[in-house]
């Protein structure tokens, strides 16, 4: 009998809410699961509270009130010098509208994060390098952002998130500004990435192609959790 996963988030009674002139908005609604390894999908209307998990899950936020682990880590616990170290090595995160840096080059922009992280420059610039040929960019290391298709600039921003290692990739409407073509192919070179370099995922989306590449798929309304989709063995929610 094998062992069962350890998850790579639990959430225990998270709740999230925004003041606002126009009254409270609960994003997200005392919600309780464990997500496990793999590459699982927040799925959902807009204004369901998946965008507002990506955050939560990546310290770029902070919840009114409930736990947050992410990787064994208990967010709630952290310093702020433990938060930045979190952000720089346990998660990676490709974000919808990329923020490339348009005066780097794409194998630079891949690399800034790890020698951000303290990594030499060198190790850094092979670690883009190999990165940049898992996801078929090789011959594109030496041009800038502007220079690059939708769905290159996307697998450059993939590259950029696993570049230090992390446990887990957070992205949020990977697919969003890509045609359904494009889309199922970053998807598919997403998923074969983050598991080849030994990774999760938590992705959020309303991309139908993303979410049939998806291990699990959790489906959000209104800041709670719906329902799940999908199964791995071993794996106690």
């Amino acid at each position: 009998m094998s062992e069962p996963l350890v998850p790579v988030v639990n959430l225990h009674e998270l709740t999230k809410v925004y003041h606002g002139g126009g009254g409270d908005v609960v994003a997200v609604d005392r919600l309780s699961l464990s997500i496990p390894p793999g590459v699982s999908v927040l799925a959902g209307p807009s204004g369901c509270g998946k965008s507002t998990l990506i955050n939560l899950l990546g310290a770029m936020d902070l919840p009114t009130s409930g736990l947050v682990e992410v990787a064994s880590q208990k967010l709630q616990e952290l310093t702020e010098d433990q938060i930045d170290t979190f952000r720089r090595r346990t998660v990676g995160i490709v974000f919808q509208f990329f923020h490339l840096m348009p005066v780097l080059t794409v194998l630079e922009n891949v690399a800034l994060p790890a020698e951000l992280a303290g990594t030499p420059h060198q190790q850094s610039r092979q670690r883009a390098a190999s990165l940049l040929d898992r996801v078929g960019l090789s011959h594109r290391a030496d041009h800038r952002p502007h220079e690059l298709s939708g769905g290159e600039v996307q697998r450059t921003a993939i590259a950029r998130a696993l570049v230090n290692r992390p446990a887990v990739v957070l992205a949020d409407e990977p697919t969003g500004n890509l045609d359904s073509a494009a889309s199922r192919t970053v998807m598919e070179l997403f998923a074969e990435a983050v598991t080849g370099e030994g990774a999760s995922a938590v992705v959020a989306t309303h991309d139908p192609d993303v979410v049939a590449r998806a291990d699990r798929v959790y489906h959000l309304l209104d800041g709670r959790l719906e329902r799940i989709e999908g199964n791995l063995p071993g794996v106690h929610s």
